[in-house]
């Protein structure tokens, strides 16, 4: 899971911690932060690694600061070695 910041709420506002803080609190999951400059505007994301599925990304998207979630799906590739068959 993805999320992203509003231009205005960088990792280092309130907003910004408030959002860490709170994920901080969730168990089974590990914030990561990130930020990416850009010529018009800086990108702040929080990665969030573990078990996802038990956040409720309405609750997310609805903190201060927020302005969107992106949940990220993993995809597995199954490939056979039965391809001179």
């Amino acid at each position: 899971m993805i999320v992203i910041l509003h231009p205005d709420s960088s990792l280092d506002t309130d907003d910004g911690k408030a959002v860490m803080s709170y994920l901080s609190k969730k168990s089974a999951i590990t914030p990561r932060a990130h930020s990416i400059t850009g010529a018009d505007r800086t990108l702040s994301e929080i990665y969030i690694i573990g078990d996802v599925g038990a956040l409720d990304q309405a609750e997310i998207e609805s903190l201060q600061g927020v302005e969107k979630v992106v949940r990220v799906s993993r995809c597995l590739l199954y490939t056979s070695d039965a391809a001179d068959d």
